[in-house]
């Protein structure tokens, strides 16, 4: 395990970070710096307390109903709390969504940098359930295809889907053709920049300049610069 890990300011805007009482929201941020390679720990709240805010006197029945508030602060889009809290053969562990990609995402499917400078996790992942599809309803929300997709993109490449950030992403499914939100994120990763803001500036830029980031070409409502102007005709015969 690595000895430190990357935090993002951005938690401190985070609707579901903020819903926590301000000891476990230190817990939560601190827990970060304890995860594995794949965003796993022990999840037994006696461990958890001893490992990452052994100095306090808080006690392992608060840290256990800490945890479990973490567990219930779900995604609106992924169905998945702060942290999802697993047994395996008896023993508990405790998985946070979204690490890996808060780490640094690789490129073309690659696994990134940073994991191969790690010794690989020992322990077991959750399971599958926790790790199913984005649901089609949840807390009311009723997400269509386009939006799913949308969804992973940013949880995989950006951050962690806040409430807030779930309405922008649906005026961006409402608002640009298929696909153009994960072209918009690779060149944002390309020009490391990792944010929702940067992205909504390339897709602002190419609807009003009429590209087609999919093909390259000129939108079918933009003039080509090769048109010729009236009145015209540069190819006559002498």
């Amino acid at each position: 395990m690595a000895s430190g890990r990357m935090v993002r300011n951005k938690i401190c805007t985070s609707e579901r970070v903020n819903a926590l009482p301000i000891p476990a929201r230190l817990l939560y941020t601190w827990m970060i710096t304890h995860l594995d390679c794949e965003g796993r720990m022990s999840g037994n709240p006696l461990i958890v307390k001893q490992t990452v805010i052994p100095l306090t006197n808080y006690t392992i029945k608060q840290v256990d109903g800490w945890l479990d508030l973490m567990a219930t602060q779900k995604s609106p889009v992924s169905g998945l709390g702060l942290i999802e809290r697993y047994e395996y053969n008896g023993i508990k562990y405790l998985w946070m969504p979204g690490f890996v990609g808060e780490q640094g995402q690789g490129r073309d499917g690659k696994e990134p940098s940073w994991k191969s400078r790690e010794a690989p996790s020992i322990i077991p992942p959750p399971p599958n359930g926790l790790s199913k599809e984005i649901p089609k309803e949840d807390s009311g929300i009723i997400l269509d295809d386009k939006f799913a997709r949308i969804a992973q993109e940013y949880e995989a490449n950006i951050g962690m889907i806040t409430p807030m950030i779930s309405q922008r992403l649906q005026d961006i499914s409402d608002n640009y053709p298929e696909g153009w939100f994960g072209k918009a994120v690779e060149e944002g990763l390309a020009n490391n920049k990792r944010n929702l803001k940067y992205v909504e500036r390339i897709l602002e830029r190419w609807k009003t300049e009429g590209l087609d980031p999919l093909s390259g070409d000129e939108a079918t409502t933009r003039k080509k610069e090769t048109t010729e102007a009236p009145g015209r005709n540069f190819n006559y015969k002498e």
